[in-house]
């Protein structure tokens, strides 16, 4: 019961990290919203680069979520072009099912962590598994197929807090108009960084004198903004395709990663920037459990190797004292 609490526990103090950076990055997505809506790409770029590594814009960005969210909008627009059950039906096939845990992702990785009801294991995949009609009209009910640590599998209806906990028994019913609105705004974002090449590097070739210039209206834009210039040019110069400002935008992701993670600890200091060394990949969002299951061992295998050093210490001390008191008998 107490492991099962500790678990609850580490998991909704990660839902709550999650919706404070999301909280943190509103202003900066509204921001963003308006820069592609005005297609002044270098604005876009700049702010996109604000955003935080778990920031569900970031993933739609990503080459094929544009295919996703416009198939789930075709998808939803049954329900208003259909009758309700041919709508459900619709919605219910593998491939719309599919379409739509693309589309929501972001919100289904935040359940990957969560222990179930008997604390003793946790889930390891979740996916939209049904979408069934809530008995107020309007709402729909949605199902999860999940994945566990151990193998099994399960499909459990999305709950009011969205956790296992044995009191979170209020099963949520979601405005259908709330959910397509959401998809298009995500559809419409994703589309327009898929079709005009938006937080990409530029394929064509520039002069690096036309690098320069572009660099400058960038750091006079972002400074009469208030904003911090160098970091928007290096920005700039990192989304043309430059190698050793994409490195240095990596570096800085990294370790803003590791501060997060790690906080004033040397030891989760250490352990990180030699993960980050030799698995980069550990370092993301979605391998937050493998990075804190990586340091687990790190420190049984460190506390092993301190026992042993002591006992063989202790060994050493007790033979000094012996060849001393052997010494001093004669």
């Amino acid at each position: 019961m107490e492991q099962q609490r500790l678990q609850l526990q580490k998991y909704n103090q990660r839902r709550l990290e999650y919706n404070d950076m999301l909280a943190r990055d509103q202003p900066v997505m509204a921001a963003l919203g308006k820069a592609v809506d005005a297609g002044d790409r270098d604005a876009a770029m700049h702010l996109y680069g604000q955003l935080s590594e778990g920031n569900p814009l970031r993933l739609m960005a990503n080459d094929g979520y544009a295919a996703k969210a416009g198939q789930a909008v075709n998808n939803l627009q049954k329900i208003f072009d259909d009758k309700p059950d041919r709508a459900i039906a619709s919605l219910n096939t593998p491939e719309s099912l599919d379409a739509l845990s693309g589309v929501f992702a972001p919100e289904l990785q935040q359940r990957i962590g969560m222990p179930d009801s008997t604390g003793k294991k946790t889930i390891k995949e979740a996916r939209i598994g049904s979408i069934v009609p809530a008995q107020q009209e309007g709402y729909v009910l949605i199902g999860l197929d999940l994945t566990y640590s151990d193998g099994s599998t399960a499909h459990k209806p999305v709950t009011e807090y969205g956790s296992a906990h044995p009191d979170d028994q209020t099963v949520l019913a979601v405005p259908v108009d709330k959910a397509v609105a959401l998809v298009r705004d995500r559809s419409k974002f994703a589309e327009i960084s898929k079709n005009y090449g938006y937080f990409k590097p530029k394929q064509q070739g520039l002069s690096a004198e036309q690098l320069q210039k572009g660099a400058s209206q960038v750091a006079i834009k972002v400074a009469q903004d208030g904003g911090d210039a160098q970091g928007a040019v290096t920005q700039y110069y990192a989304s043309m395709g430059l190698p050793q400002y994409q490195q240095k935008i990596q570096q800085q992701k990294i370790q803003q990663v590791i501060t997060s993670w790690a906080g004033d600890d040397p030891d989760k200091q250490a352990f990180a920037r030699e993960v980050a060394s030799r698995q980069p990949e550990m370092l993301e969002p979605q391998n937050q459990k493998l990075l804190e299951n990586g340091y687990a061992n790190f420190l049984r295998i460190q506390k092993a190797k301190s026992e042993q050093a002591r006992d063989d210490s202790a060994a050493s001390a007790s033979e000094f004292i012996r060849g001393l008191k052997q010494n001093y008998a004669q």
